[in-house]
Parts: structure tokens; C-alpha cells; sequence
């Protein structure tokens, strides 16, 4: 996202979502270190650990409000974490150079609702889908942070799953070299299919969630969707005409 972009404030003067943007920063500095970039999802621990689990009201029924629309959601339990973190190191050299993505399930709020009442009996849950400026607007500490940060993954629903045109969506980092190479040729084709072809990009250190929803384990990846699904993919550098043969498929 640009910083001209006026969808959501910039907080702290240059972050859109500083626990996102931070993160990208620090990766950044272990750039050609024999390292493994593990990308995580949203906890599913957050809810308690942050106050954002389902309040109960005066008539005895829970209910709470987020900026998500019917968009879903990459979550997964902390302690799972854990785990594969563990694994990563059993492994030994396997994983150096890699980035392991992981997710438990891929929820919207309505059914994370059903979970809650599921494993907890706390009964139906009502989920007010509330506008991103509302939410930034509840005044709790993150208030802010948190509305840009569910925004941004509600919005990905909008502009790429809801698109009338197929989308080339570029996942990479800033610390990737094969990324900053792939770069110019992304934008020679968003300019040779302007009108035809949306094209993003996403900073997978930036938003982490939605990375993981696709099974994005290696970058420079190129998800081509149609329709609100992914047509095919690319992963690592590829010449422009490998990508314009990719893009012919759902382009005539």
C-alpha cells in the first residue's frame, strides 16, 4: 500500500499495522543469514489475551464486533507454534533459506462464533459487522492498530476474491533478492494488462494471514486468481513470457 493511500491511516507516522511493518523491517536485517522465516497467523489466543473475545450482554447473550465483512480469517493456536518451531530445529539444515508458513483453519468471524459456543457452550454469539473507521474508533488500547490490521484482511476479499477481473497478486519481502528481481517485470505486465488484469502485491511480512490461506510457502510467488479462486501460481523468479503464458489461460 502506498503511502498516498487514504483506505487507513498511517500509525506511528509510517506503519499501517506496526506489529506487520516492524516485523518486515526485522527480517529485512537477516537478509542472506542462514536463516528460517517462520510466518505465522493471527492467535486464536488473541481473543482472551487482548480482550477481543465475545462480550456478554445484559440479556445474558454474547455478541461482538469486527471490521471482517464474511471474509476469513488465518488463525492458529500459539501453542501449535511451538510445535513447528520445534519441528524446524529437529530438522536440522532442511529448512536454512526457507520460509514455513503456518495455519490451523481459515474462519470468518460468524464462524468463529460457532466455535466458541461449540467448545464453550456460551450460546449463539451475534457478530456486528462494524465499518473499519468504527472500530478504530472504540478507543481501546490497538483500537487503531487492530482496525487497520482486520481491514486489511477484509479488504483482500473485496479486491480479489470479489474482482469482475482476474488478479496476478506478487507475494514478496523486502528482504527477498529474487523478489526485488521479479519486481520491473511485474509492473511490465500490469502495464501491458492494464484494463484487463489487476495486479497487487503483497508484503508477506506485512500481512501474514493471507499467505498462509493460499499455502504460500516459498517467494517470489505469483497467484493468478478468476472468480475468487486461484487460477494457477507461480513460485520463484520466472522470465515474463513464462508469466504471459500463465496469464493466457484465463485472458484471451
Amino acid at each position: 500500500m502506498s503511502g498516498d493511500d487514504k483506505r487507513m491511516p498511517m500509525l506511528q507516522e509510517k506503519y499501517r499495522v506496526p506489529h506487520f511493518d516492524a516485523k518486515a523491517e526485522a527480517n529485512a536485517y537477516f537478509a542472506g543469514l542462514p536463516v528460517t522465516y517462520l510466518v505465522t497467523s493471527f492467535y486464536w489466543d488473541n481473543f482472551y489475551m487482548f480482550g477481543l473475545a465475545p462480550k456478554k450482554g445484559p440479556d445474558g447473550k454474547y455478541a461482538w464486533a469486527y471490521p471482517m465483512g464474511n471474509a476469513k480469517m488465518a488463525g492458529i493456536a500459539a501453542e501449535d507454534i511451538g510445535k513447528v518451531a520445534y519441528g524446524i530445529f529437529k530438522a536440522g539444515n532442511e529448512y536454512i533459506g526457507k520460509t514455513v508458513g503456518i495455519v490451523g483453519e481459515n474462519l470468518t468471524v460468524a464462524e468463529m462464533g460457532e466455535k466458541l459456543n461449540k467448545g464453550l457452550g456460551i450460546g449463539p454469539v451475534t457478530y456486528n459487522a462494524v465499518d473499519a473507521d468504527a472500530y478504530r474508533g472504540f478507543g481501546f488500547p490497538g483500537a487503531d492498530e487492530m482496525g487497520n490490521m482486520f481491514q486489511v484482511y477484509r479488504d483482500f476479499e473485496k479486491e480479489v476474491l470479489q474482482s469482475e477481473q482476474p488478479v496476478l497478486v506478487d507475494f514478496w519481502a523486502a528482504w527477498c533478492g529474487p523478489c526485488r528481481a521479479l519486481a520491473p517485470v511485474v509492473d511490465e505486465v500490469a502495464s501491458q494488462y492494464n484494463g484487463k488484469l489487476k495486479v497487487m502485491k503483497m508484503d508477506v511480512d506485512a500481512n501474514t494471514a493471507t499467505p498462509m490461506r493460499y499455502g504460500v510457502r516459498g517467494i517470489p510467488a505469483l497467484l493468478l486468481f478468476k472468480g475468487g479462486k486461484v487460477a494457477d501460481q507461480l513460485v520463484g523468479y520466472h522470465p515474463k513470457d513464462a508469466i504471459d503464458k500463465t496469464i493466457s489461460k484465463v485472458i484471451v
